[in-house]
């Protein structure tokens, strides 16, 4: 049976970032709810057991998953970065890379500074991070922004934002002083 990317993460009811032991747990809560010897409430489908057991087999072997996860085209995963909201850059804290904290930068980062304005030194390296509404948070480093990454998701439950940022060429910036 041929598989969409999304299809065994699906069956899981799992991000594709899922970690081995969000899997096993998202497995054996679904054979709970669906197995007919299970439940009590006639919830029981067979045809769901089947795939739930099926994305576990493969997505629970490191070896299959990478197959598997290989075989499909990056454009599904993109799709499976569906943003909920966006969230400003500048509502994001930056984390300066360790050869960046100096003592006139340990303090503040070229790019936050008390007016949320970008400071006059480019950043080398460094990463953002919002706080998510799991405890955890979404990160997003200097190098994917200049990549032109725009959706990230959380570490914690895997939700995805859109960061909502402008590029500036810096040609352009230092030709409008």
């Amino acid at each position: 049976m041929q598989h969409t990317l999304d299809s065994l993460f699906t069956a899981l009811e799992i991000h594709p970032g899922a970690s081995q032991e969000e899997i096993k747990r998202s497995y054996r809560r679904l054979l709970l709810i669906y197995h007919p010897d299970k439940n009590e409430e006639g919830k029981d489908d067979p045809e769901r057991v089947i795939a739930v057991t099926e994305a576990y087999k493969v997505l629970s072997d490191p070896v299959l998953r990478e197959e598997y996860e290989s075989r499909q085209p990056k454009e599904a995963e993109k799709r499976q970065r569906n943003p909920t909201r966006t969230i400003s850059l500048e509502e994001f804290t930056f984390h300066p890379s360790p050869t960046q904290r100096t003592p006139s930068t340990s303090q503040a980062s070229p790019h936050s500074n008390m007016n949320g304005d970008a400071g006059d030194e480019e950043a080398e390296g460094g990463y953002y991070t919002h706080p998510c509404r799991c405890s955890g948070q979404y990160r997003i480093s200097v190098e994917e922004l200049e990549q032109g990454v725009d959706v990230v998701g959380c570490e914690g439950c895997g939700e995805w934002v859109g960061v909502g940022y402008e590029v500036v060429d810096s040609d352009v910036a230092e030709g409008e002083e």
